[in-house]
């Protein structure tokens, strides 16, 4: 047998497990919905915490998630895979609570706009090229944290499909379905949100 066949064999056999613990979570059985959970619980708490950009409001989405998933698989019907049904649960979680960010950000005074005297604090010093260079790793790791800024900069329409397509690698498909619009809207979103990314990012990368 092939590694096409094995890994072929392994995905259905995968995906007759995954709709016996379907089966069993639908009567009930919460052992049988844990290790659902515990399968994707890491997909969907880094899919909240890219969108969010805060690990307690990722972690208390992932839970939110769950809590609803299992209130409501009697409504799950399997027309879709059960992952994806939980990245549009997620999805619509994490898009309330970024309104209730929104909304709260508004009702506070932000204390550096009441220190900043709009000058000095936007300077920033340029480094001296004689100093020791930084350690690769760690430039690594500030690019990294400014790309997500850069993606958390964008709209909820724009940070979502970046998310799902770029670091959870969905296919367009499923990115359709997870948002309930057409695979030409999701390409077009993605395409333009790679545009506003470049932009932003051009002296990062």
């Amino acid at each position: 047998m092939g590694n096409d066949a094995i890994r072929e064999k392994e995905v259905l056999q995968g995906a007759e497990e995954e709709d016996s613990l379907i089966l069993l979570c639908r009567d009930g059985d919460r052992e049988a919905f844990n290790s659902l959970m515990l399968k994707y619980h890491r997909r969907v708490f880094n899919t909240a915490l890219r969108m969010l950009g805060d690990y307690s409001q990722a972690d208390e989405a992932a839970q939110d998630v769950f809590v609803r998933a299992y209130r409501g698989i009697q409504g799950f019907r399997q027309q879709s895979s059960f992952l994806t049904w939980l990245y549009a649960i997620t999805v619509n979680i994490v898009r309330n609570k970024m309104k209730q960010n929104c909304r709260i950000s508004r009702l506070n005074v932000s204390l550096d706009a009441a220190v900043d005297n709009g000058e000095s604090s936007l300077r920033q010093e340029v480094p001296d090229r004689q100093s020791a260079a930084p350690d690769k790793a760690l430039l690594n790791k500030e690019k990294q944290i400014l790309i997500y800024k850069a993606i958390r900069s964008l709209d909820a329409d724009f940070r979502v499909v970046v998310v799902l397509r770029d670091m959870q690698m969905l296919s367009y498909e499923e990115i359709a379905q997870v948002l309930a619009v057409n695979i030409g809207t999701v390409k077009s979103r993605l395409f333009r949100a790679r545009q506003m990314l470049q932009e932003s990012l051009k002296d990062v990368i």
